[in-house]
């Protein structure tokens, strides 16, 4: 699929299920910022010289965007070989994302949330000890096929009322 690259692999005796981004998409966000940032630049300094507010706005503006989202997605492109996460499916599974690890029984609920209301989404996991993990997903996988992993290999092994919640707001 387009948005991520899923690789199993053995770990310990068990399937590990890597969820890695996709080499297209890590290209085109960190060209395309490249991109933009430097057509913001050029728009700047233009501005600049003949002493436009908005232009210079407008440059300082759209570089800082361009900047943004370049920083942010290169934490996820330069991540461990580019492997957002790992799931070992199972009664006993686990998900891993970094120092992260969270147990299949500890989930609470499990959503995919936007931080702060735009652009990134993160994987949003509350625990039964009333903690919130936050596993960034740095848009580099599809939200569709990750939450066809959740609800093939996670939700199984979580308390049924999640089941229900999780199933009835993915599948409208």
């Amino acid at each position: 699929m387009w948005g991520e690259r899923i690789h199993l692999t053995n770990s310990n005796s068990k399937t590990a299920i890597e969820v890695k981004a996709s080499p297209g998409i890590m290209g085109s966000v960190f060209f395309s910022s490249i991109f933009i940032f430097t057509i913001c630049l050029l728009v700047f300094l233009e501005n600049f010289q003949s002493d436009s507010s908005i232009g210079i706005a407008a440059g300082l503006i759209g570089m800082g965007a361009a900047l943004y989202v370049l920083v942010h997605s290169a934490a996820g492109i330069f991540k461990n070989k580019s492997v957002i996460f790992k799931i070992i499916p199972g009664p006993e599974g686990i998900i891993q994302s970094g120092k992260k690890t969270i147990s299949f029984r500890d989930i609470k609920r499990i959503v995919i949330k936007q931080r702060w209301h735009i652009f990134f989404d993160d994987l949003v996991i509350y625990t039964h000890q009333n903690k919130v993990v936050r596993m960034r997903t740095y848009n580099l996988i599809d939200i569709s096929r990750l939450n066809d992993l959740i609800r093939v290999n996670i939700l199984p092994y979580t308390v049924s009322e999640h089941q229900e919640v999780f199933k009835r707001k993915n599948e409208s």
